[in-house]
């Protein structure tokens, strides 16, 4: 092979150097995160990263009026199509008009298309066509909640920032408060209409067809020093004398207490109160306003029936035999013979709790 010979600045002749292709010496990732297990070989990216965990939002949307803030500079980029209404990506499908502002958003949106679910969950059968999807599906089996909420004494934590953001607006704006006693006064119409009186004092305990209103329960003779107490929707005496704890559960309490775990030691500790005080019968009567489900469809049943058959049931409600009973009215349940709706299946629900548990309420059936 002929090797041709170029001459270099002083006349002599050197083989020329051939540019071999760059290649990663260092394959590790050397800027690691020692909050999690995050890790980059890019400085940058690594500082990027770390804004999640120290909360810095350096890039500011300078539309007025707009208070956004982000750590990265091209999710201020997104953000501001927000303002112009500009979406520069379009589905190059037949047929199909859908447009949006990111390059991801559109590529997730052609899965609809393709049928690819890429991401796909390592302890079970489940795939999703973006990897946010997966994440928040892996919650379910981790069970971990990183979205608290910050209002002052509320545990409430959820696996997705909309849970968060839907439990904020419900349970501590003036709107969702006056949503939920719209619904409770619903359920004192027609208790009172079925023949019950309210009582405005008295014990814990109201005498037969009587009810309380945000009845206080407190903690402290069952070894809470801390003062904490739990209030009851309704706090009820049927005909026949049985003691019922009738709450309103609005969006089946999915923003209520924190936890499904929350619920069961709150559930648990107002039994305890009530059985010291010699009460030695109690039924959780958890009656569902809002929309649910039967084998995955939706159930169309108007609320004033709801509330007929709820007065009606009272007295059924209250034939158990056990100390403790739990119903759980107009609640999601696998299929239209399930003893127990799917609330069950959670994996913080307690196991002893489960055989109070029973499920109520008409549905269409399928």
């Amino acid at each position: 092979m002929l090797k041709f010979l170029l001459p270099n600045a002083r006349g002599a002749f050197n083989p020329r150097k051939r540019k071999e292709p760059a290649t990663n010496t260092n394959p590790t990732k050397r800027f690691k995160c020692k909050e999690c297990n995050f890790a980059a070989n890019n400085k940058a990216n690594f500082v990027i990263h770390m804004r999640t965990h120290t909360g810095e939002k350096p890039y500011a949307c300078d539309f007025e009026g707009c208070a956004h803030r982000c750590g990265h500079s091209g999710n201020l980029i997104t953000h501001r199509l927000t303002h112009t209404g500009e979406k520069p990506y379009s589905c190059d499908f037949e047929g199909c008009g859908f447009v949006c502002t990111t390059k991801g958003g559109l590529a997730a949106h052609k899965r609809v298309h393709t049928g690819d679910r890429p991401f796909k969950c390592d302890m079970c059968e489940f795939a999703s066509t973006t990897k946010s999807d997966l994440v928040k599906h892996k919650r379910k089996h981790t069970g971990e909640r990183p979205f608290t909420c910050n209002f002052p004494m509320c545990g409430f934590a959820s696996a997705t920032s909309g849970g968060l953001r839907s439990h904020t607006a419900s349970m501590h704006t003036q709107e969702g408060q006056a949503r939920q006693k719209k619904a409770e006064r619903r359920v004192e119409l027609a208790l009172q209409k079925a023949g019950y009186t309210q009582l405005a004092a008295g014990g814990i305990k109201p005498p037969r067809m009587h009810f309380k209103r945000e009845m206080h329960v407190d903690f402290k003779c069952v070894g809470d020093i801390d003062g904490k107490f739990a209030r009851v929707d309704f706090m009820l005496t049927t005909a026949s004398g049985k003691l019922v704890a009738l709450e309103v559960d609005e969006s089946q309490h999915r923003f209520g207490y924190g936890s499904i775990g929350c619920d069961m030691k709150r559930m648990t500790k107002i039994y305890e109160t009530l059985a010291i005080e010699g009460n030695s019968q109690l039924t959780f009567l958890r009656y569902n306003p809002d929309a649910y489900k039967v084998a995955g469809q939706t159930q169309k049943i108007k609320k004033a029936d709801r509330e007929e058959f709820l007065v009606e049931h009272l007295e059924q409600a209250t034939r158990h035999d056990q100390a403790l009973s739990i119903e759980y009215a107009y609640y999601d349940c696998s299929g239209a013979s399930a003893t127990m709706p799917m609330i069950c299946d959670d994996p913080e629900f307690n196991v002893g709790l489960k055989e109070a548990v029973s499920r109520v309420g008409h549905f269409i059936t399928l």
